[in-house]
């Protein structure tokens, strides 16, 4: 008989039914909607986190100090970073360093302007995301849109 999973969600490993989006909360959050698993985002959160190129090792060190890792498998989601572009992998004695290709902040402007091409009338997207704005962020995107674009170079 086929796995029964809850209508607007998914059945974890423990057998329990979870909601979308259960996991996701706070800030920290917003990259991992826009397109990364659980585990991908811890790792991607701690690379950005990193002044420089990382090593597996460090990786799984920093997650461990919160949850339980297996160090496999976090080398075996960091390939797959790399394979999808994601993270840049480079040899490194007889291990491999990893470096991400862009910035927390480009990368999430450039998952919300996916978002944004693939959710009908661009206009009323932007209306709608503008007015769930708090107050201050949307100063903040007044202020910045009243500065203009910026070069890669500022991102």
């Amino acid at each position: 008989m086929p796995t029964r999973h809850p209508p607007s969600g998914y059945r974890d490993r423990a057998g329990h039914d979870r909601p979308v989006g259960a996991h996701d909360e706070g800030a920290d959050a917003q990259v991992a909607r826009a397109g990364f698993g659980e585990l991908e985002q811890a790792i991607m959160e701690v690379v950005w986190s990193t002044e420089g190129p990382v090593t597996g090792r460090e990786v799984v060190d920093e997650l461990a100090r919160s949850r339980p890792v297996v160090y496999t498998t976090v080398l075996t989601v960091m390939d797959r970073l790399a394979r999808k572009g994601i993270l840049e992998k480079h040899p490194t004695g007889k291990a491999h360093t990893y470096r991400a290709v862009q910035s927390r902040e480009a990368y999430t402007a450039q998952r919300m302007a996916s978002l944004l091409g693939s959710g009908g009338d661009p206009t009323a997207v932007l209306l709608r995301f503008v007015e769930q704005l708090p107050p201050e962020q949307a100063a903040k995107l007044h202020a910045a849109l009243q500065r203009g674009p910026t070069s890669p170079s500022e991102q």
